[in-house]
């Protein structure tokens, strides 16, 4: 569920070959491309909530009772930026329950709007101590106020960093490991819908992590091969899975193993290696959390270290006051023997040594007691340094899991091939499995293997008002040649 502005597909974008390796999926988009706003008067969120209501209510229902989808929240995402970063956020904090979404994808959230105070919803978001759904999504530009205004206020893209970083905090204490939170930030790039796509893509990999195993874990005792969705012509990177366990031919066969392929009719021949299908990991343009994670936890360390630190002072404070005490006492103590052996010696000659026995008595004691605050000192110096600067939320974000976007050890039987481009005339492309050397193959009994290939679409310009249409070319197969 995304609102974007809508644009075509720019297939020789970087990001182009990610797209294959997304799960299939229907994009739900509510467009926001005029030129004024009619809800501008009740930013910074008024009214979302009845926005997302109707979405549950109305929007959802409707979707499902046309669309083959899925109804489980794990398979939706929500997600938007500017304004809509806002309100996927506003979803989030509805609770994960509530919510009804898995995934949530908030790219470059206006955090710097506030009524009557600047960056007031960002103060109400580090303040929700609720839950959140599954995964989560940051995206950020380092000129997203300068970088539409002429390249003028660049003092406010400061803030930018810190909304990042404060967000990301938040979201870490509430649990949110890097397993289900990942982020991204561009200090180049500025608050448009360009920047947004560039990475689009890696995003939605990340929040429709897990789809992998669901996939393929339920059709593990089915499938031969398969694709994630129908072959297309002039797309980067498609997929094929391959299952060994479910060949009669190559399930024993150790070592690597590679598929054949060529097109319309055994054209333009390629060997391709088959690769294990948990190899498939989370895009390198989605930045490792690993970074931001070690920026936030030092920062927590450095608070932690400050807050042992004014401990060990009070400690200090404490200890040289119970010190001087002490002391004081014992110097009052000893004040307190010499007068008594003063008094002593004065009556010695006529009263025998019974006083200065008790004196010399006294003396012994007073001697034991500076010992034993010399003691008292010696370790109170010698005490060990201070323990690491790991409070237990630290440990807690410490022990949370890293993210993995693959197919786990589990599903050790499948394998998969990225298909290399093909271009805009091919129909169909035919293929057969073997070893790496060649000499045991999975043919279809001689029959070989094929898949159509879809034409792709023929798009009109885009203009205000007016849309878009396509055709699709649909298949264009004449008769087969036999490999």
């Amino acid at each position: 569920m995304l609102s974007y502005r809508p644009r075509h597909p720019d297939l020789n974008s970087p990001c182009a070959p990610l797209l294959a390796l997304l799960p299939p999926m229907l994009l739900l988009s509510a467009v926001t491309f005029c030129v004024t706003r009619s809800d501008a008067a009740d930013w910074p969120g008024r009214g979302i909530d009845a926005y997302l209501d109707r979405l549950r209510d109305e929007v959802l229902p409707w979707v499902s009772a046309h669309y083959p989808v899925s109804s489980d929240p794990q398979d939706r995402v929500f997600g938007g930026s500017s304004f809509g970063g806002i309100a996927a956020l506003v979803a989030g904090m509805r609770g994960a329950e509530r919510c009804g979404f898995g995934s949530l994808l908030v790219e470059s959230p206006s955090l710097w709007i506030g009524d009557p105070e600047p960056e007031a919803f960002l103060k109400e978001v580090l303040a929700y101590k609720g839950s959140w759904p599954g995964r989560i999504y940051l995206g950020m530009g380092g000129r997203g106020y300068s970088g539409t205004r002429g390249g003028r206020h660049t003092e406010h893209d400061d803030n930018f960093p810190r909304y990042l970083k404060s967000v990301y905090a938040s979201l870490t204490l509430s649990g949110l490991g890097p397993s289900r939170l990942a982020w991204a930030y561009d200090p180049e790039a500025a608050h448009t819908e360009s920047a947004w796509a560039g990475r689009l893509a890696a995003a939605l990999q990340f929040l429709g992590g897990g789809w992998w195993q669901r996939w393929l874990q339920r059709y593990q005792g089915e499938l031969f091969f398969t694709i994630p969705r129908r072959l297309k012509a002039g797309v980067p990177g498609q997929l094929l899975f391959f299952n060994r366990r479910n060949s009669h031919t190559l399930a024993g066969v150790r070592g690597g193993l590679k598929m054949i392929m060529g097109r319309d009719g055994w054209q333009h021949t390629q060997h391709l290696q088959l690769t294990p299908a948990a190899e498939v990991q989370r895009m390198d343009s989605l930045k490792e959390p690993q970074q931001l994670r070690e920026q936030v936890l030092d920062e927590w360390r450095v608070e932690y270290r400050g807050v042992q630190e004014e401990q060990l002072r009070q400690q200090e404070q404490g200890f040289q006051r119970r010190m001087a005490t002490e002391r004081e006492r014992l110097a009052a103590a000893r004040a307190s023997t010499a007068a008594a052996a003063a008094a002593a010696a004065g009556d010695a000659s006529g009263e025998g040594n019974t006083g200065v026995g008790s004196v010399a008595q006294q003396e012994q004691q007073l001697q034991e007691w500076q010992h034993h605050l010399d003691d008292q000192e010696r370790q109170w110096r010698s005490r060990p340094a201070l323990p690491p600067a790991i409070s237990p939320q630290i440990q807690s974000v410490l022990d949370q899991q890293p993210a993995s976007c693959g197919i786990d050890e589990g599903s050790s039987d499948w394998l998969l091939v990225q298909l290399p481009p093909l271009p805009a005339d091919a129909y169909e492309i035919n293929f057969v499995f073997c070893d790496a050397a060649g000499t045991v193959y999975d043919n279809n009994d001689s029959n070989d293997f094929w898949l159509p290939v879809r034409q792709p679409e023929q798009l009109l310009p885009w203009s205000p008002g007016g849309g878009s249409s396509s055709s699709d070319g649909g298949l264009s197969r004449p008769g087969r040649s036999s490999g």
